[in-house]
């Protein structure tokens, strides 16, 4: 990869929001995470159905049962998320503390990223997932649950492009 040019990012003060807003935004555009949010409203529903008065049909306890169970969600779930998008957050910035330069450099079949304490090559072929959330975009490895978040000013579009009809080839 000698030959290659380098691309470079600086971090900026609100670079480290940034990138957590846009790793919440992927996250929270998956179906996967809603059905993770739905299968307990689900379960916590029909377990409040079945504590409710007896005296009620059971039509009127499986409503009031949802009905209080959304409530509860309506006030639990942003607050959880909140927690989660904070913790995030700290992550990113403790990455990307303003002044941290970040390169990447890419091959026929791969991209090197570095930051200022680890350096790394990625086959385009060991990715399952490449994406781009506004000004960020989101890798995953193969056999990773981890998503790694890198500025999309890393990554040329005609070299993202050439990155996701890679992973697109490779999933059939």
């Amino acid at each position: 990869m000698d030959e290659q040019q380098t691309y470079r990012w600086v971090a900026d003060p609100p670079s480290a929001a940034d990138a957590a807003r846009s790793f919440g935004r992927a996250v929270l555009s998956r179906r996967r995470t809603w059905l993770v949010l739905a299968v307990p409203w689900l379960a916590f529903g029909a377990v409040m159905a079945t504590t409710l008065d007896e005296v009620s049909s059971p039509v009127a306890r499986v409503g009031w049962g949802y009905a209080w169970i959304t409530v509860i969600w309506v006030v639990v779930v942003p607050m959880v998320l909140g927690l989660v998008h904070w913790g995030n957050r700290r992550r990113f910035a403790v990455r990307l503390k303003p002044g941290v330069e970040l390169t990447s450099r890419f091959g026929p079949s791969s991209v090197e990223l570095a930051g200022p304490m680890a350096r790394s090559e990625l086959s385009f072929t060991g990715l399952q997932h490449v994406e781009r959330v506004g000004d960020w975009v989101h890798l995953r490895q193969v056999a990773s649950p981890l998503i790694l978040v890198w500025p999309a000013a890393l990554f040329p579009d005609h070299d993202l492009d050439r990155m996701q009809r890679v992973v697109a080839e490779r999933r059939g």
